[in-house]
């Protein structure tokens, strides 16, 4: 039918009907524009926490490290990139097998299992090759868990606690030395500090 031949009642209708369209779009833009708003916020919100989260993860001296449960890593601080002297780049999206020997790879990705496997927190000395010097690193590593419990990979923390081993082996060493001599001297020995004293 056209225009023309409409009643008054008809276009009337019509007309009506548009404008409710119209002002259903305007509702619906509004509310577009409303969503659109609240997404750059939440947005936002998202990337400010996560530039937090990745200060506080840097900040750390201690190496933290998060894999997925097929042994990717998926997140590394600075100092991981520092102490094994890589930058994350090579070593965010890789295994333990492409950034260190095989055998010690092996060894950790069976620690790593063990944890995702078992749901609980372990803690051990790794020995690991860093640069071709041996290093030694207590690392604590913990199950991730989604929201419903589901392990969804795990996060570590780790130590080179390499220097301070030495030392205590050193003394270990000295005092063994020093109680090799006196069960073999004869006589008593006395010593005296810098002032003189017994």
């Amino acid at each position: 039918m056209k225009d023309k031949d409409k009643t008054k009642e008809q276009l009337i209708k019509e007309l009506k009907e548009i404008r409710q369209r119209i002002v259903e779009l305007e509702k619906s833009e509004a509310g577009r524009k409303r969503v659109e708003e609240e997404l750059r916020e939440s947005e936002e919100k998202l990337r400010e926490s996560k530039e937090h989260l990745r200060g506080i993860f840097d900040a750390s001296e201690e190496i933290i490290f998060a894999k997925d449960p097929e042994g990717y890593y998926i997140h590394a601080n600075a100092a991981f990139s520092r102490i094994f002297k890589r930058p994350l780049e090579e070593i965010i999206g890789k295994t333990d097998e492409e950034i260190f020997p095989r055998e010690e790879a092996k060894v950790l990705r069976e620690i790593d299992l063990e944890v995702l496997k078992r749901g609980e927190t372990d803690t051990q000395e790794d020995v690991l090759t860093v640069k071709g010097d041996v290093h030694i690193f207590r690392t604590t590593k913990v199950p991730l868990r989604n929201e419903a419990g589901k392990i969804i990979g795990l996060c570590g923390f780790a130590e080179d606690i390499t220097d301070s081993r030495r030392m205590s082996e050193e003394l270990k060493e000295r005092r063994m030395y020093l109680e090799n001599i006196m069960r073999y001297l004869p006589d008593a020995v006395i010593t005296e500090d810098a002032e003189g004293k017994v």
